[in-house]
This record gives structure tokens, sequence and C-alpha cells, in this order.
């Protein structure tokens, strides 16, 4: 009994060891199966047939060496499979080769090719649309292969905007009218596109004196297959500006006191502006306001007119001689009124409301106090004045801000001024 026991343990322990040996020669056949010895990504277990070497995998491109390159039981097959409809799109110029890349979901020939057409090989503007195209290749080994494929063309490509420099307009342009304008798209940009331009549109066309100075516009330009570009453009609407137009020369009649204002209104002879005047001003010459110390003499005034919301100014000149038709002058020297004792105050000097005027003379009805603004014109007037009254209050609200001049006159003469400013 003790012998067969220790025999029955030998054998158990020998088929123990067996099957331990047996167990790890699977585990190591399936563990070699998992592994990726060629490092090309693709064990045995997922189809690689050769493992040795990393060229040789399931889905390799197949060469031409006499092997199976992607482990699908071939050697040295051609790869040819077409799409069934591909969409494309003309380049810049509006053009597309066709390659075999396009047209093909497959292509391979690994010992190489004899020949390659494809019909039509140059798309154009004229082909958008769906149309076929057809591949045929032949092999070196003389196979011919062909497919035909649904291709649609599309033209995806907008156009191109390049707005020109200095867009500068003067109001009449492409209207004969001096106070508007109307521009075209053609005169503010350049445009272009692979297949045509269908339809040019600005925000806006016209222009009028209110619109001086730099607008925006926006250009929309659309091509023949309906893409579109837009850009906003800056442009200068400008005015011709204003034609200062003076008489040439004039004669001016002092009146019965002996004076008269020079007004742009005199000098005037039908200066134009388009957009308006802003402006009449006398700049240069003589005295506004002349009187008998002026007779028979001859002064040359200058008139710059401004336009209205342009700032531009335009300038002529007039000759004045002062006439005197009444003898008013004469009459004056053989009066016999002193008035080197005639004293005129004004306050406040500025003034902002109320002026205050005095008077150490006695005046009559033969006497004017009068006001007048930096261009020679008259704007108010006191007449008739009482003799035993020495004073007087204006109101100046409405004056504008500037100088003026406070006048006395007799029926000859200025005979006492001022100036005082409004503010």
């Amino acid at each position: 009994m003790k012998v067969l026991t220790i025999y029955f343990k030998q054998v158990a322990v020998t088929l123990l060891l067996s099957s331990f040996l047996l167990q790890a020669e699977n585990y190591y056949e399936t563990f070699k199966m998992r592994t990726d010895d060629d490092g090309d990504g693709v064990s045995i277990d997922e189809g690689d047939c050769n493992d040795s070497d990393p060229n040789i995998f399931p889905y390799a491109l197949e060469t031409c060496n006499g092997i199976d390159d992607n482990c699908d039981g071939e050697i040295d097959e051609i790869s040819f499979k077409a799409y069934e409809n591909i969409t494309v799109s003309l380049d810049a110029v509006g053009e597309k080769i066709l390659t075999p890349s396009d047209l093909m979901s497959e292509f391979n020939f690994p010992c190489g090719i004899d020949e390659i057409e494809i019909t039509p090989g140059l798309l154009k503007c004229s082909d958008i649309g769906t149309r076929s195209a057809r591949i045929r290749v032949r092999s070196l080994s003389g196979i011919l292969y062909s497919a035909n494929i649904n291709v649609t063309i599309i033209d995806d490509v907008a156009p191109i905007i390049s707005a020109y420099l200095g867009n500068h307009f003067n109001l009449g342009h492409g209207t004969g009218d001096p106070t508007r304008l109307i521009i075209s798209p053609n005169q503010i940009a350049s445009f272009s596109d692979n297949c045509g331009i269908l339809n040019t549109r600005l925000s806006r066309y016209e222009f009028a004196c209110t619109d001086i100075g730099w607008q925006w516009v926006e250009l929309e330009v659309e091509d023949a297959f309906h893409n579109i570009s837009r850009e906003w453009i800056l442009i200068d609407v400008q005015s011709t500006g204003p034609n200062a137009i003076c008489l040439n020369e004039i004669d001016v009649a002092l009146s019965d006191l002996g004076t008269v204002n020079i007004t742009s209104d005199l000098l005037n002879a039908g200066s134009s502006s388009p957009c308006g005047f802003d402006l009449f001003m006398i700049l240069t010459g003589g005295p506004l306001t002349l009187n008998c110390s002026h007779l028979n003499s001859t002064i040359t005034y200058t008139l710059e007119v401004t336009e209205l919301g342009t700032g531009k100014t335009s300038r002529c000149t007039t000759a004045v001689t002062v006439r005197d038709p009444r003898n008013v002058c004469d009459m004056g020297r053989s009066r016999k009124i002193e008035y080197s004792e005639f004293n005129l105050e004004v306050f406040p000097n500025p003034v902002h409301e109320y002026l205050h005027i005095s008077w150490t003379f006695k005046l009559t009805n033969e006497h004017t106090i009068q006001i007048v603004d930096a261009l020679g014109k008259s704007i108010f007037q006191l007449h008739n004045i009482n003799p035993l009254v020495q004073n007087t209050i204006i109101n100046t609200q409405n004056y504008h801000i500037g100088i003026y001049y406070l006048q006395v006159l007799d029926r000859f003469n200025v005979i006492k001024a001022l100036s005082f400013i409004k503010v």
C-alpha cells in the first residue's frame, strides 16, 4: 500500500506539470498573436500576415514587388474605384483641372500606368452645373479601366473690389446742376470676377450741398452666379466754391447828412455760390463811413464772400469815388457850430445787454445817432432827438458778438464817433 501511494503521487505530479506546460504554451501563442512585433500598428490577431515586416499589413498600399502587401491574398493587384458623384469649385481664374484624385476613391496601379485620359480635363465657367466626366486608365500590362462620374461644378469665388484712392467729386458732376452730384460704382472702385459681373449697387448715388465733406458709401458687387462682395468706400463731396463779383468802379453820393456808408450790397454785382452764402465781408480799403473829408477821392475796397457749409472764399475789388451832388460839404463848412466841447460816452463797454449812451452837447432834430456794424451797415438810428435829453439806452441783446461803431452825425458829417464791443 505504501509503494502504490507513492507511485500515484508521482503520476499526479507528472500530469499536473504537463498540464501547466501546455497551458503556458497556449498563453504564449495567444500573447504572440496579440502583439505587434514589427511596429506597423497591426498584430497578427488583427490581420497582419507578416508581423516581421512593417511594410506589410491590412490596407497597406500595394507595390509592384511580387508580395501581398495588404494581406488580402492577392499580389500586386490594381485598385480602381470611382466616386459616383463629386462637387468641384472653379478657381480664381474660373477654371478647374480634373485629376484622378478628384474622381477616384481608390486609385493604385502598383506596376505602372501606360496612359490616363480624363474627359473633360478642363472645366470653365460655361460648364457650371452637373455634367458627366469620364476617366480611362491603361496599365502597363495593357488592361483598360474606365468609369463615369457625375461632376457638379460650382463657382463660390466672390468678386474682388479695389477702391480707388482720393475719391473727390465736385457738385455738378454727372448732373450739370452745381447743387447736386451723381456718382456710379465704376467711378469709385474697380471690380472683377472669375466668371463675370452681374450687378453693381451703391447704398446711395446722389449727393447735395448738405453732404459736403467725407461720406461713406457701400458698394455691392454680385457676380454671374450670385456671389456677393461688399465694401464701404469714402468719397469727398466738394463744392466748386463761391464766385465773388464786384462792380469795377462806382460813384457814391453823400447824403444830406454829409455821409455815406460802404456796404457789401453796394459793392456786390451778382456774386454766386451753389450752396449759398455764409458771410459777406469788406476786408480792406478805407473807412466804412465816408464823409466830406473823402470828397472826390477814390478808395479801393475788397469784398470777400464765404460759402455756406464749406468755408470756401472768393474775393473781388471795387474802386469807390465819393461825390457831393447836393453840395452838403460846402454848406457844412459854412456852419459855425462848434463841436470841440462835445463829449460822447458809452457804458458798459464791453456790453452784454443794455448800452447806456450819454452826450454833453445839445442835440437837435438835425442830428442823428446811429450804430453801424463791422461791415459798415447801419443797424440802429435815432432821429428827432429832444434837445433836453442827453442820454439814451439801447438794447443790444439781438446784436451779434463783435465790434460796433457809435456815430453822431449832423446833416453834413460825423461829428463824433467811438467803438464798443458786444459780448
